[in-house]
């Protein structure tokens, strides 16, 4: 659905039901460690969101076939954001609790207006300079760096994962800004997704051998 005939209610209620699924994610991701190894519990999530998204987007006539013009931003939503951001995000979560490593993770935005300064000469106005100083020192406040052990390895290296996904993200966000469509979004979201799943499945059994599942009633 075009945004542009997106009521204000409508709009706000999908932006709260972001919120909550993102939130819910990372508690669930963190309880899948329990039951799967981080690249294939990545993967595994990926390609469910693949079927899921192949299916809404059948229901709703949806699915197009991505044209030589729309590889890059498939390219880079798939391998950066959904990729990487999602494989770093579950490496570094076998290291450091979910509540810490979202704060970081969530810092995609900082990293944001910088780089769009940088490579597509977008000004920074005074909104956008208070907004960042007062994301910097709510990260401050919330991440602490006072109280974090720097000389616990596996938290360091753990948040240092987290951190390097959130700019992977940032990097994705930056491209796709720039990027011209020809596609819509929502067609390209599917071989997005599948492009992810792909690389994601490959590199979890290049790396953690065949899938090792604890099945359970707690991991459906």
């Amino acid at each position: 659905m075009p945004a542009e005939i997106l009521s204000r209610r409508k709009a706000l209620s999908l932006l709260v039901v972001v919120v909550l699924a993102w939130g819910f994610t990372w508690v669930v991701s963190k309880l899948l460690l329990q039951y799967m190894t981080p690249v294939w519990a990545v993967a595994a999530r990926s390609v469910v969101g693949t079927a899921a998204l192949l299916a809404l987007g059948l229901a709703l006539r949806r699915v197009a076939w991505p044209v030589k013009a729309d590889i890059p931003v498939i390219l880079s939503v798939g391998l950066l954001h959904m990729g990487a951001f999602a494989a770093l995000v579950s490496l570094g979560l076998q290291y450091v609790p979910a509540g810490r490593s979202v704060v970081l993770a969530y810092t995609t935005p900082l990293w944001v207006i910088p780089a769009a300064r940088l490579f597509l000469g977008e000004p920074i106005g005074r909104g956008r300079q208070l907004g960042l100083a007062l994301g910097l020192l709510g990260l401050v406040v919330i991440f602490n760096p006072l109280a974090f052990d720097w000389r616990d390895h596996d938290a360091v290296f753990g948040n240092g994962l987290v951190l390097l996904a959130a700019l992977c993200w940032a990097a994705n966000i930056v491209y796709v800004r720039a990027h011209r469509w020809v596609t819509p979004p929502f067609e390209l979201a599917f071989w997005q997704a599948l492009l992810a799943s792909v690389v994601l499945t490959a590199l979890a059994w290049a790396t953690e051998g065949a899938p090792r599942v604890i099945w359970s009633p707690g991991l459906a």
